[in-house]
Parts: structure tokens; sequence; C-alpha cells
């Protein structure tokens, strides 16, 4: 009996170990649940979800563009909220968002926008075209009530009933050029009112009627 133990330990001994057989995936439980979105993540899926979606010529028409020297543009400064506007120097191509318009050239001190005309800011540049000037700077664009009652209380040359309170006029000067030639250019445009003020380096341009003046 012994003899046949010891044989019966050593034969399952030599036999072959067999791997354990691997587990199959357990398909019954839950898959993992995802994380919740960022609050930064949630506005910038909705600001995606707003936008219009992009112009199918888009590829087309930047295609055409590769090897072709960059467009002329004029650039504009505003001298209170320091920002700038790049606008076409080809005057076929110029067009000008109202919306662009009125944000860029609102009122420093308010913050707030009016409709501004539509003709003002192209006429500027206009100007620099014709001046071979690359650089505009606004001086004064729309002027709420308020601001323009505090420059008329602090003495400044402020008309009560200013064209710029209605979004009729823009103060600007141009880099490299005089505002003497500026004003006379303007001048033969017949566009409206014309302000020249030689100390200060600018020229004031409406659409309120044709009239002429100099100031300080």
């Amino acid at each position: 009996m012994r003899r046949a133990a010891v044989s019966a330990m050593l034969l399952a001994l030599a036999a072959p170990a067999v791997a354990d057989e691997p587990a199959a995936p357990d398909t019954a439980s839950p898959a993992a649940a995802p994380a919740p979105l960022s609050k930064k993540e949630r506005e910038f899926r909705a600001r995606q979800a707003r936008e219009q979606p992009p112009d199918p010529t888009l590829e087309k028409k930047l295609a055409a563009r590769i090897g072709r020297q960059p467009a002329e543009v004029v650039n504009v400064f505003n001298a209170w909220t320091h920002e700038d506007l790049a606008v076409p120097a080809d005057l076929r191509t110029l067009h000008l968002s109202e919306q662009d318009v009125d944000e860029f050239l609102r009122c420093h001190f308010t913050n707030k926008e009016t409709d501004m005309d539509q003709a003002l800011l192209p006429t500027a540049v206009r100007a620099a075209v014709h001046f071979h000037a690359d650089r505009i700077v606004v001086v004064s664009g729309y002027r709420s009530p308020k601001y323009n009652l505090m420059l008329r209380k602090k003495g400044h040359q402020v008309s009560r009933k200013s064209q710029h309170k209605r979004g009729k006029a823009l103060d600007f000067r141009i880099d490299g050029i005089s505002a003497a030639r500026v004003r006379d250019w303007v001048r033969s445009l017949h566009l409206g009112g014309v302000g020249y003020y030689a100390h200060s380096g600018f020229v004031h341009m409406d659409t309120a009627g044709v009239r002429y003046w100099t100031g300080r």
C-alpha cells in the first residue's frame, strides 16, 4: 500500500502543469459613468452650438491666396481705447460691418455705442489712401450726452449740439500728413461740416450740412 501511494505521488508530480483558463469578461457589469463636464467645457460647447457653420467656400478662397502678396491695409487706431481696426486699402473691397464700426467708435467714457453714420470711417480711409498713408488715428467718434456735457463744463471746445452725440461726426488725423492737407481734401468732398484744429493736429468732419470753422 505504501509503495502504491508513493508511485501515485511520483506520477502526479511528473504530470505537466495546466494553466488556469482566463476568466471570461463580466459583460453584465455596468459601464463606468462619464465624468461631469466642467462649467468652462459646458460654456465652450454651448458657444460652438450657437456659432454659424463655416463658409463652405472659405478653403477655396484661402487656397486662391497662396503665393500672392498680402493685400495692403490701412490701420485705424483709436487713441482712447487703444484698439486697432485693419481696413483694406483697396477701396473696391472696402466693406465695414456696421456693428464693428459702432463698437470701434463707441464713447470711451461710458463705453456706450450708437448708430454711427457709415460714411464717416470709410471717408477717413479714403483720405489715407489718397495720401498714401497706412495709419489713421481716431481722436473722437461717438460722444454720449453725459460725456459731452462734462467736456463743456471743463471748458473744452465742444458744442452743446455736437454732431458727435448723434453719431454723425468723426475727429481724426493721418500719421505723416498735416491736418491742413487733410482738411482741404475733406472739404473738396462737400460731405458736411469740416473743422480744422491746427494746434491739436486733427480734422473734424460730420454729415450734418456743409460748413467750415477753425478751432485751437
